[in-house]
């Protein structure tokens, strides 16, 4: 569908001439591969049962993920001008991992891939705001 709408060589090059490809790569990724719901390999070994709520619910935030994904790459060629959007695109992650954490908290901990995402996120969030503003400034 990307290549449809010309999405797949704009994120292409986005990656190529961006100072850190990876800034939207695993948002992208997490989002295709979560789009297959429950089974996703993160969650296939959890032997979810099929619930149409559950199911629904993962391809949902899956197609965020993506689009977040999307969103970051398409902002890298421009980042030294798009600090506002780069920011609110990060705050998101960011809220989303205070969830993350209320749940560890009120339940119990997740498989240890979601451990390293919540740290990642949460400490990734304002390293790559601090990143960004550094270029923003050495470009002003």
């Amino acid at each position: 569908m990307g290549a449809i709408w010309g999405l797949e060589d704009r994120l292409e090059q986005a990656e190529s001439r961006s100072h850190f490809s990876g800034s939207g790569d695993g948002s992208r990724r997490n989002g295709i591969i979560g789009l297959s719901s429950i089974s996703d390999p993160l969650y296939a070994s959890a032997h979810l049962p099929a619930n149409a709520l559950a199911d629904s619910t993962l391809r949902f935030l899956s197609g965020v993920w993506l689009g977040l994904g999307v969103a970051m790459l398409w902002k890298v060629p421009r980042i030294e001008k798009e600090t506002a959007v780069f920011r609110v695109l990060w705050g998101m992650i960011f809220v989303g991992r205070i969830g993350r954490l209320i749940s560890m908290l009120a339940l119990s901990w997740p498989p240890a891939p979601f451990i390293g995402f919540t740290g990642l996120e949460i400490i990734g969030a304002p390293l790559f705001v601090f990143w960004q503003a550094l270029i923003a400034e050495r470009h002003a």
